[in-house]
């Protein structure tokens, strides 16, 4: 697929928390799009991801950092679950038809109360809680986490709240406004389910993946080969640990070797969430550019599961390395003073 752009939303259950940077390919520009009035939809950053794809007469990728897919053994029990779902093909038609149904999100109160047909659950502050849900996935027969998400050490899709980093509530969200926008034309095409990566349509368009922060630090913060790139994690809620990150983007030898400008450091400086947008931007940009993978076939799924764009271009099976601090810079050596070369004072020379 010839990009045109690459449009990266950092999504939340809440608007307020919610981030969009574009990549011009051509122009290799990242620059942050101003949001809505009152904060960023699905239907307003797939708006402006379609009038970039007029603009630039061409295809724009969307990511969103929320899952876009299920575990392939929900998938197998899905089917069976609900009546309307007994013809579903894959994620976008079941999407299509499960997001539209209000009860569907609603979390199970209690382990036992857990369902294929209402998998969304919160985790109890109790010890044990999370465990007790996962018994209950698996005693239906499902696993809690896709491969993609085994991989990566990111969460499960159904999980609500309730743990640190749960990712539920924003993919919810996300499948409401997305299932929301496919009544209408154009209509967004979800990958790897219904557009490949490599097809040669041209003209403007709109794919909508799935992104992941600590696989996009990766992307932009590598100085390694694919095969030697491994995950990064930073600790993006210190505001020291943000500033050493984007002053080592601002100098990483691709954005000189490119000329690729970065606009918007000092929002990322200061949220974030604008760290996370820009920083998957300026990665899926760099993929881009040196054209390696956005993806590995054995990562995606179009089926059930989906995958994560950039999983290409950084290596999996490698463990997740901490993004280190910057080293301060050494002091130069002084250079020694030669020793003085001045001639001996002559000697008075006595005379008889």
């Amino acid at each position: 697929m010839q990009l045109a752009a690459v449009v990266c939303a950092d999504w939340s259950a809440a608007r307020r928390g919610r981030e969009v940077f574009a990549a011009r390919v051509a122009a290799r520009l990242v620059e942050r799009l101003d949001p809505l009035s009152d904060g960023w939809t699905v239907a307003g950053v797939l708006d402006q991801a379609q009038a970039l794809a007029r603009e630039l007469d061409g295809a724009v990728l969307v990511g969103f950092d929320a899952a876009l897919g299920v575990p392939q053994s929900y998938w197998a029990r899905a089917p069976f679950a609900v009546a309307s779902w007994a013809t579903i093909r894959r994620f976008p038609d079941w999407l299509d038809l499960a997001a539209r149904d209000p009860a569907f999100f609603e979390p199970a109160a209690r382990p036992e109360a857990w369902s294929v047909a209402r998998p969304f659950y919160r985790v109890p502050p109790r010890p044990g809680g999370r465990r007790d849900f996962e018994k209950a996935l698996r005693a239906a027969g499902v696993e809690p986490l896709r491969r993609i998400e085994q991989l990566t050490g990111a969460q499960s899709v159904f999980v609500l709240g309730g743990v640190p980093g749960a990712v539920g509530a924003a993919a919810a969200d996300l499948w409401r406004g997305l299932a929301e926008a496919r009544t209408s034309l154009p209509r967004p095409r979800l990958w790897p389910f219904e557009a490949a990566l490599d097809e040669p349509r041209a003209g403007p368009r709109v794919v909508v993946g799935e992104i992941y922060p600590r696989l996009a630090y990766g992307l932009a913060l590598g100085e390694e080969q694919v095969e030697a790139r491994s995950r990064l994690a930073i600790s993006k809620n210190g505001a020291r640990a943000r500033s050493e990150a984007l002053a080592a983007l601002a100098g990483m030898p691709w954005v000189r070797r490119h000329g690729a400008r970065l606009l918007g450091l000092e929002l990322a400086l200061a949220s974030a969430d604008a760290f996370d947008a820009l920083l998957a931007c300026a990665g899926l940009l760099r993929v881009v550019l040196e054209q390696t993978l956005l993806s590995r076939e054995d990562l995606e799924d179009g089926l059930a599961e989906g995958g994560i764009l950039g999983s290409g271009s950084v290596n999996l099976e490698l463990p997740e390395r901490r993004f280190q601090r910057l080293p301060k810079p050494r002091p130069t050596p002084r250079t020694p003073k030669p020793a003085s070369r001045r001639a001996p004072p002559a000697r008075a020379v006595r005379r008889p």
